[in-house]
């Protein structure tokens, strides 16, 4: 909570996470700023920094609008 979410990519910056939930048998789902869920998955965080307070993920397509 409160790292911000970066795309490895081009380098957007999506807000920073507010929330993490867990799920049941599965990966949790990162809340950004805006109710926008990202799962937890290294497909999509490539690279997490908590040092540095940064997620880099590398997002599917429409994932977020």
């Amino acid at each position: 909570v409160g790292c911000q979410v970066i795309d490895d990519n081009n380098q957007t910056r999506y807000g920073s996470v507010v929330a993490f939930h867990e799920q049941m048998g599965a990966s949790g789902l990162l809340e950004i700023e805006g109710e926008v869920l990202i799962p937890l998955v290294k497909s999509i965080c490539v690279k997490i920094d908590p040092a540095a307070r940064e997620i880099r993920v590398r997002l599917p397509e429409g994932l977020i609008p």
